[in-house]
């Protein structure tokens, strides 16, 4: 995904999940961690969309936002130009999986130039360089979570600063980078056979 443009700062401090919707996500630590954030930036606003794979999960986060009474914007089965409005609004991309793979959609968030903030865990702490295009928090911990999402929206410069590193990142994994670096994996396993 290559966004059409960056990060709006005019918009409202939007905190954006974007993702499947399936328990392991652990996207109601972003709800509570939003309930936090709330008393602090009141016009601050949360969007969790993305494809929905769990019904039952989907509804308990319904609920988790209701009885919180917190007005999250729940946006199902994403297609891909409402993905590429959804990212355009956002400031801070949050995750709190128990585990990633890789963590692809904090590089879909960087290439918007949207630093993100998600859980120490493995395959988050590879597309997360702590300090460069995001930052991490101890796992399941939804007070520093929250700490840390304030601390990203109020401080401007920290924010515009990971936002252009994220975009440096990003840049690393395009399919035209990709390729070369394939290519030069296929040249060296060529050499080495010639020999």
């Amino acid at each position: 995904m290559v966004c059409n443009e960056s990060v709006k700062w005019e918009n409202p401090p939007t905190i954006l999940y974007f993702g499947r919707i399936r328990q392991y996500k652990k996207i109601e630590d972003i709800i509570r961690a939003f309930y936090i954030v709330k008393k602090r930036i009141n016009d601050c606003r949360l969007i969790i969309a993305g494809k929905l794979v769990d019904k039952r999960y989907w509804k308990n986060l319904k609920k988790l936002a209701e009885k919180l009474k917190v007005n999250v914007k729940f946006v199902p089965n994403v297609s891909e130009s409402k993905k590429m409005q959804i990212f355009s609004e956002s400031w801070i991309y949050a995750i709190t999986s128990v585990e990633e793979g890789w963590g692809i959609s904090v590089v879909e968030a960087n290439s918007c130039g949207i630093p993100a903030v998600g859980y120490d865990v493995p395959g988050l702490k590879d597309s997360i360089r702590h300090g460069y295009n995001g930052l991490l928090v101890e796992f399941g911990n939804v007070e520093a979570l929250a700490q840390t999402l304030i601390r990203l929206l109020i401080d401007e410069k920290l924010r515009k600063n990971l936002s252009e590193n994220a975009l440096a990142w990003a840049k690393m994994y395009s399919w035209d980078v990709s390729t070369q670096k394939f290519l030069e994996v296929l040249e060296k396993v060529w050499s080495f056979n010639r020999k």
